[in-house]
């Protein structure tokens, strides 16, 4: 993915959120984006994943530029993990085959281990918890597990996290972390 001269403004603001920006992500890398708050992370993230059109330059994949016929089949290819995490009114299993709705039983397991989420399959009802709009049953860390479950499920080519393992501890947010960096050669 590269980025050349990439500016992004709002309306109401004086000054671009992103100014003349020149980024180079290679294939199977991890790159992380810091800075405080307004800095323009959520913005860029939101531009790689194909949402934003920027204002001036130009975004391409893999050589091609991400117009508005390439931008729909890329956005189909990435996923995007925001900071507060969303399920859906029904079960694990169901929330998970959002993300692939051919997926078997095998890779739902999977994709729950690689997201530190394998505690769902020690619960009573295991992939069959309920979940979503009102349901108590799973803390703020365990749902952005499931989510990021949901999300490797689906096998991007892009995977976004924004701020993804802010309710996590330590432990699980290394074993993130490991999962993650495993996903490299995908």
């Amino acid at each position: 993915i590269a980025l050349a001269a990439v500016t992004v403004r709002y309306p109401g603001q004086q000054a671009p959120v992103l100014d003349s920006v020149d980024l180079v992500l290679p294939v199977h890398a991890i790159t992380v984006l810091t800075g405080p708050s307004g800095a323009g992370k959520s913005t860029l993230a939101d531009v790689l994943g194909g949402l934003l059109v920027p204002d001036a330059g130009c975004i391409a994949i893999d050589g091609q530029p991400l117009d508005a016929a390439l931008s729909r089949a890329w956005r189909a290819r990435v996923t995007y993990v925001q900071q507060v995490p969303v399920l859906f009114s029904g079960t694990v299993r169901e929330n998970l085959l959002r993300a692939a709705p051919q997926a078997d039983e095998a890779a739902m397991r999977r994709a729950l281990e690689q997201a530190a989420a394998g505690f769902v399959l020690a619960m009573p009802q295991g992939l069959d918890t309920p979940v979503g709009d009102g349901e108590r049953l799973l803390s703020g860390g365990e749902l952005q597990r499931v989510v990021l479950a949901r999300a490797l499920l689906g096998e991007p080519d892009l995977l976004i996290l924004d701020e993804a393992a802010s309710a996590l501890d330590r432990v699980n947010e290394a074993a993130i972390a490991e999962a993650v960096g495993a996903l490299r050669s995908r």
